[in-house]
């Protein structure tokens, strides 16, 4: 069916049929009903010219070839990288906001018509408003008449309609003095009127015209004669002409808080992470000592202080020491050495070198031969005591957690009352990590002197 056109004297051209192109009108053009043409977030346009026989019409107007896999950019008129529309049952979309809208027909409603109308519908019934236009809803009531500038008329089933012409409120407004009119069948209507007027068109001037509430407060009208005033905060009777006393002038919440009358009862309300008890709201974490931890709110309805202490201390006050060998003897023929890392908070190291998560056996190689009744000989991994860079591999190991370069048995009698009066009223000795000085004192609060200096005060926790 292709048509040879001459193009000159030697050369010639070949106008092709529908659907086919290629120099000999031998090659058929893609189609959009094709497999491998899809248009993502778009619609597929077949356009008959062979240079570009279908594109993708993007929503904000480009062309895309899909040959090209050039993708549209997203659409919300499309479902997610497809070519489906939201928008089912033959709806028109709209992008408004970067969002979209269906304008559904066919009987259908919803945000993507797929929801059914009730039968019948409004075309099935012409002139049912008379000059207005039908409409209707997925929810009662299910009918109603725009009636352009006037109210309009509404009916659960579509014979409850009244025609717009034939409504209480379409001829003339009845309803005077800026009432709203409201239609209730044919010729019958409701006003509702501005608070200083009533009867049933507003006529009449009601027992709010003159504003009989003083001090701000709101009138409404029940007739001619009746009224009752709202009052607004800290005042009341009949005419708001009472002061109530306002509780939060003498109530002070402080700089984290603002007072609030609840029912005539000053209440702090404090900004967040703050907190009172019948007091101004206070920062719970100031006073609050945490020694060398950190004071945090812990997430409740006071936000209580809370220390967070660093892992070698514990206690409310991080005034605790937190380490596991100082408590006690752990490792058996083993020297227990802190691991904070493990959830033991210790590991044991025996003879060897050899690290271990149970105490080690006792060892027959130990070079100190009396440790005394309270102690067994451990090797460690090498202890440094400063000034000295000499690593020591052997110590007692004694009860109550002290290690020591000699005899246990002194450590814990003697040695221990000395400890305890050089330590003070306000603290008790505490193991160091010193073979050749045992001691060191742990004051109750929570400062800890790591050895007692033979040079140092009397006592170190008064």
């Amino acid at each position: 069916g292709a048509a040879c056109v001459r193009d000159g004297l030697t050369s010639y051209r070949c106008n092709c049929t529908s659907g086919f192109g290629g120099e000999f009108c031998n090659e058929t053009l893609p189609k959009c009903s094709d497999a491998n043409i899809r248009c993502r977030n778009s619609e597929c346009v077949e356009t008959g010219d062979p240079s570009i026989p279908v594109y993708c019409k993007c929503y904000d107007g480009t062309r895309r070839d899909p040959r090209l896999n050039d993708t549209c950019p997203l659409s919300p008129c499309y479902e997610r990288e497809t070519d489906t529309p939201v928008c089912k049952n033959n709806g028109t979309c709209r992008i408004v906001n970067n969002g979209y809208v269906c304008d559904c027909t066919g009987g259908y409603a919803g945000q993507n018509c797929t929801k059914t109308l009730k039968r019948p519908l409004c075309e099935d019934v012409p002139g049912v408003c008379g000059v207005g236009i039908c409409q209707q809803s997925l929810t009662p009531p299910y009918y109603s008449c725009n009636c352009g500038n006037y109210p309009s008329t509404f009916g659960k089933i579509i014979t409850d309609l009244t025609k717009c012409e034939e409504s209480g409120c379409h001829a003339q407004n009845p309803c005077q003095n800026g009432g709203t009119c409201s239609n209730k069948g044919k010729g019958a209507f409701l006003c509702q009127c501005p608070s200083r007027y009533t009867g049933v068109k507003c006529e009449k001037q009601s027992a709010c015209f003159n504003n009989p509430c003083l001090n701000g407060g709101v009138c409404e009208a029940f007739n001619d004669t009746v009224y009752f005033c709202t009052c607004p905060a800290h005042f009341t009777g009949a005419r708001c002409d009472i002061v109530i006393p306002d509780p939060c002038q003498s109530k002070n919440c402080g700089p984290y808080g603002e007072c609030r009358d609840i029912h005539g009862t000053a209440v702090c309300q404090c900004s967040d992470g703050f907190h009172h008890n019948n007091e101004p709201c206070e920062n719970p974490c100031v006073g609050k000592n945490c020694g060398p931890g950190v004071c945090t709110q812990k997430k409740n309805s006071t936000y209580e202080a809370v220390c967070a202490c660093p892992i070698y201390r514990k206690g409310d006050s991080c005034e605790l020491p937190n380490d596991k060998c100082r408590e006690a003897p752990r490792c058996g023929g083993g020297y227990c050495k802190p691991n904070y890392a493990s959830a033991r908070g210790f590991s044991c190291v025996c003879e060897g070198g050899i690290v271990k998560v149970e105490p080690c056996p006792f060892s027959k190689s130990c070079p100190i031969k009396d440790c005394g009744t309270k102690g067994v000989c451990v090797e460690t991994d090498g202890i440094i005591v400063p000034p000295s860079n000499k690593p020591i591999y052997y110590v007692c190991s004694c009860k109550e957690g002290y290690i020591s370069a000699g005899s246990c048995d002194d450590v814990l009698g003697a040695q221990m009352t000395t400890a305890q009066g050089r330590c003070g009223p306000a603290g008790k000795p505490y193991p160091s990590r010193n073979p050749n000085n045992p001691f060191g004192c742990w004051c109750n609060n929570g400062t800890h002197i790591q050895e007692i200096d033979a040079d140092g005060p009397a006592q170190y926790c008064v």
